[in-house]
C-alpha cells in the first residue's frame, strides 16, 4: 500500500527490518563511509532501485551480509565489474588494446545487492544503480581521461618502446593513476556532493551541482534522504553527522 509519504509500507517495513539485522555488520569496515553505505542498501529492499552495489565490504563481513540478506528476498553475492574505458590517446591500437587486456584483469569487486536476478554490463554500471545519466557519462569521462593519462605516462617511463609496454602489462607491472585537473574536479564534485546532496550516494556532475535541489541529483538525495528519515532515524542522524565531519577535513 502506498501512503501520503510516497513509500510502499510493505517495503519500508521490510526495510526497517534489514537495518536491525544489519546493525551490527559493517559495509564499509566501520569507517567514513558506513553511513552512506547503509543509505545505499535500504534503497533496495525499500522499493527506490532495484540494485545497490557495496565496495568497501571486507571479506569477514562479507560473510555476515551474505547469511542475513537471502532472509529478506534480496539476492547477495559478490561482483567483478570489468571496465574497458574508450582511451583517448595517440598509440598504435595492439598498446590501447593491451592496456585494456590488462585492466579487465583488475576488476572492481564488490557486494552486488538486488531484489531479483540481473545482468549488467559494466558501461552501464552507473544506470544499473539509478545514477542520473548526466552524472554516470561524467564519472566515465573523467575515468577514461585518467586511464588515458595513466597509460601515456606508463609508455613514457618505458622510453616509448610498445614492445616493452605490452610485455610489461601482460606481466601485471602496476600502471598508477596521475594527478589530472579532471580528478582533482572530480574530488571537488564529491566535497559538493556531500555538502549540497548529503544523501546521495554518488557524485553529482556539473549540472547537478548548479541546479540544486531540482536538479536529478538533488531530487534523489530528497528521496533518500526521507526514506531514511523514516526507516532508521539514527541513521539520517549519523549520515547529515558524517557530511559534516567530511565537509571540516
Amino acid at each position: 500500500m502506498i501512503t501520503k509519504s510516497g513509500f510502499d509500507d510493505r517495503k519500508i517495513d521490510m526495510a526497517r527490518r534489514l537495518y536491525a539485522a544489519m546493525r551490527h555488520i559493517n559495509l564499509a569496515a566501520g569507517g567514513a563511509l558506513e553511513a552512506h553505505e547503509r543509505v545505499a542498501l535500504l534503497t533496495v529492499p525499500a522499493g527506490l532501485r532495484p540494485f545497490c552495489f557495496l565496495t568497501h565490504v571486507e571479506e569477514a563481513d562479507y560473510y555476515l551480509a551474505a547469511a542475513v540478506l537471502p532472509n529478506f528476498g534480496l539476492y547477495c553475492n559478490v561482483c567483478k565489474v570489468k571496465f574497458s574505458h574508450d582511451l583517448k590517446v595517440d598509440l598504435p591500437q595492439d598498446v590501447a588494446d593491451a592496456f585494456n587486456a590488462y585492466e579487465m584483469r583488475s576488476p572492481l569487486m564488490g557486494l552486488g545487492v538486488a531484489t531479483s536476478r540481473i545482468d549488467f554490463s559494466s558501461s552501464g554500471l552507473g544506470l544499473s544503480l539509478c545514477y542520473p545519466k548526466c552524472c554516470a557519462d561524467m564519472d566515465e569521462r573523467t575515468k577514461a581521461h585518467v586511464r588515458s593519462l595513466a597509460l601515456l605516462q606508463f609508455v613514457e617511463a618505458k622510453g616509448g618502446d610498445f614492445a616493452a609496454v605490452k610485455n610489461a602489462l601482460a606481466a601485471g607491472e602496476t600502471v598508477p593513476d596521475g594527478s589530472t585537473e579532471l580528478r582533482e574536479a572530480w574530488d571537488r564534485r564529491l566535497d559538493r556532493t556531500r555538502e549540497l546532496f548529503p544523501f546521495a550516494v554518488h557524485t553529482a556532475c556539473d549540472e547537478c551541482l548548479d541546479g540544486g535541489v531540482n536538479s536529478p541529483t538533488g531530487l534523489i538525495s530528497q528521496r533518500y534522504e526521507k526514506m531514511t528519515k523514516i526507516v532508521a532515524p539514527d541513521l539520517h542522524k549519523a549520515v547529515l553527522q558524517s557530511c559534516e565531519v567530511f565537509r571540516r577535513t
